[in-house]
Order: structure tokens, then sequence, then C-alpha cells
């Protein structure tokens, strides 16, 4: 919604975020050795309402649906998603 690729955002939240926490030999990529930190999404058409981190509100017409979660290699579930019913908006 806000002009970054999917691409961008991976990035952004996995080698670029390891790296701002001068994590990157634990964090933020595969690789022989760590653990198994793994997130498989789909990206959802949708009516999406975002929030930013002052509060601004905002609407986009894709939101990324975690499917599959591993953390340190056993499976993660969060228990929470972006509305009271989980990740998808309510027109889904």
């Amino acid at each position: 919604s806000i002009g970054y690729t999917l691409a961008d955002v991976v990035k952004a939240t996995t080698s670029s975020a390891a790296r701002a926490l001068s994590q990157q030999d634990e964090l933020g990529a595969i690789a022989v050795g760590r653990d198994a930190d793994l997130s498989i999404i789909d990206v959802a058409e949708g009516d999406f309402t975002f929030t930013d981190t002052t509060g601004q509100v905002f609407r986009g017409g894709y939101g990324l649906v975690p499917v599959y979660t591993l953390k340190a290699g056993e499976e993660f579930s969060p228990g929470w998603g972006t509305h009271p019913w989980g990740w998808l908006p309510a027109s889904v």
C-alpha cells in the first residue's frame, strides 16, 4: 500500500532487521547450522486497513497471511491476527 514490493518487505523483515540488530550471523537468513526459523506466507487480496507506528490509518488491497511458521525448528502459532476473526479482511 505504500509502494514496497513483496521482496522489499521480506528483506526488511529478515536480513535487514537482523543486520540492524547486529545479529546477521544468527538471524535473517537460511543457513547450515542455524535454527530453522521459517515462515510460509500467502498473499491475500482484500480490503485491508493498516495502522502505522504513528497511528495513521490507511487502506490496501493485499495482506500477508501466515500459513506455517517454524521457530527454532518447532511449529509456532502466533495465536492472533489483524482482526478478532483472524488475518483476513471481512470481505474475503
